[in-house]
């Protein structure tokens, strides 16, 4: 993600992996996962808050309660 300079670009990827955890196609662990190794270098706010909300909701909607506390 540090090498894409576009935030808009970055924000759709973003949400492709967000769409990719609704659709079971990912891991709440494997997102939970991108999220902590990009976010730290994430240059734009807007970016960076829907992300946030959308960590938010990986963990409380689409992780298995006995996991929750792990990724929390």
């Amino acid at each position: 993600m540090n090498k894409i300079n576009d935030s808009l670009t970055r924000g759709l990827i973003w949400t492709s992996f967000f769409d990719n955890v609704k659709a079971g196609q990912m891991t709440s662990t494997k997102f939970v996962d991108v999220f902590i190794k990009n976010i730290g270098i994430e240059k734009s706010d807007s970016v960076f808050e829907r992300q946030y909300l959308n960590v938010t909701q990986v963990v409380g909607q689409f992780t298995p309660i006995k996991y929750r506390d792990e990724l929390n």
